[in-house]
């Protein structure tokens, strides 16, 4: 990953409260289908057992124009006997006929919208470089940059006023197998129970994951569907 010193975001960028980060942290997550049906977020503990952060629910084609993925909140049991929480914060969709292909985040509830995300433009190798305008809590309209470090998009920092306070990387990307059944095109991971893509996050202090999240979903479905 770059060597640039991530900094805490300013102004700051807090699309949902709760989710704010109190140092530099490392998170993996993992997309388990090409199109978001399954995906897990997990802080990088060093522990045994990484402490579970999101879980992505994809619904399935022809609900919807757009595919919603709904995100949730996740924490494993504090102490003995207690419960895992399990919340849902916000779904993740496109904009019905957007021909620029971009999306949308709307809160779990009201449907409030929290962000809205561009590419910065669409029709170059740098397809990877996104805008994300946040509707911050603190009520004001804050832009974000998704901007891909080298050609191969392979890195992307996150910033605001040109300063990184995030960087996502893909670590992992496995080829889905093609076969046909019953005259039916059937994709299967590789190896059986490989992800399709697995990134790893790095993050600067007072950075919300939540919108982090967001960024990443945006940024693996380019990889998944566009090859980017």
């Amino acid at each position: 990953m770059s060597q640039q010193t991530l900094q805490t975001p300013k102004p700051p960028v807090c699309m949902l409260t709760g989710h704010t980060t109190q140092q530099e942290t490392s998170l993996t997550v993992h997309c388990y289908d090409k199109t978001f049906k399954q995906v897990t977020a997990s802080l990088d503990t060093g522990a045994a057992s990484d402490e579970p952060l999101f879980d992505v629910q994809g619904a399935v084609w022809g609900t919807s124009w757009s595919l919603r993925r709904k995100v949730h909140s996740r924490s494993s049991p504090g102490n003995a006997g207690s419960e895992s929480t399990h919340s849902h914060l916000f779904d993740f969709r496109h904009h019905s006929l957007d021909l620029k292909n971009g999306w949308v985040v709307e809160a779990a509830g009201d449907g409030r919208v929290l962000a809205t995300l561009v590419h910065s433009n669409f029709a170059t190798k740098h397809h990877s470089n996104i805008n994300a305008t946040v509707y911050t809590t603190a009520g004001e309209d804050i832009l974000v940059t998704m901007h891909q470090l080298g050609d191969d998009a392979k890195v992307v920092q996150l910033r605001v006023g040109g300063k990184p306070f995030a960087t996502i990387e893909k670590a992992e990307a496995n080829k889905t197998q093609v076969t046909l059944v019953g005259g039916f095109v059937m994709q299967q991971q590789a190896g059986g129970n490989k992800p399709r893509t697995v990134w790893k996050v790095k993050t600067a202090a007072g950075v919300d994951l939540s919108l982090v999240m967001v960024m990443v979903l945006s940024r693996a479905e380019m990889a998944h569907v566009w090859g980017k």
